[in-house]
């Protein structure tokens, strides 16, 4: 079947871009240690993909802790950026891949949960801000993953249809969203997470690059 033409790629930032996901762990251990709540072990899958401020109003009401949320947001967001100044590794092909999208004339952006206070961050040690045209953050909408709000508007700035943008995602809430916007979106899980709603799965982002490149030359 005949696709749509690719025209702008949306890459999500964390597990994808980078191997972040381990510090954001470490992040959450370090603040509960120091605000008194506990953390389990599925707090991990029902984080996957959703907004740490989301994560915290729901541990709030949940009876985790007792601080605001908006505080232990800004303490949270202290320990990430110094881990991710000391320890963020990109992820195996991201040069490659992004080299890949500008090489075919694509408009580029990001669209990530995360807050623009660390995925700024996030874009210098990695040294890849100067590949995108775009960036919007969890902060910037009202609704996040999976509501479609954080594709949208990242497919706005980039000032392409929705139809003619390809997500990468490596959560299901990353899916769910990408897809409710209306775009194609090339799953990079981690391990053996099961995302059925991609229109593609591959297990990095080079096999992620070479289905793109079968796109653009309008093969599925």
């Amino acid at each position: 079947m005949r696709i749509a033409q690719v025209a702008g790629v949306i890459f999500d930032v964390d597990g994808l871009m980078a191997d972040s996901e381990p510090l954001h762990r470490a992040a959450w251990r370090e603040l509960g240690r120091e605000c008194g709540f506990p953390t389990y072990p599925e707090d991990d899958r029902e984080s996957l993909g959703l907004r740490v401020s989301d994560n915290l109003r729901r541990r709030h009401a949940q009876g985790r802790f007792t601080q605001e949320p908006s505080l232990m947001l800004e303490r949270y967001h202290e320990i990430l950026i110094r881990l991710i100044r000391a320890r963020l590794v990109p992820k195996r092909g991201l040069k490659a891949a992004l080299d890949f999208v500008r090489g075919q004339g694509w408009r580029c952006g990001t669209a990530s949960s995360g807050d623009r206070v660390y995925i700024d961050v996030v874009l210098d040690v990695l040294g890849i801000r100067a590949s995108f045209q775009a960036v919007a953050t969890g902060d910037e909408v009202v609704e996040g993953k999976p509501h479609p709000a954080l594709y949208l508007l990242a497919a706005e700035r980039l000032g392409v249809p929705p139809p003619d943008c390809v997500a990468l995602e490596d959560s299901p809430r990353g899916v769910a969203s990408a897809k409710a916007a209306g775009m194609r979106c090339i799953a990079v899980p981690e391990g053996t997470r099961v995302i059925a709603e991609a229109d593609a799965v591959c297990e990095s982002l080079p096999a992620a690059r070479d289905v793109l490149r079968e796109w653009s030359q309008g093969a599925r």
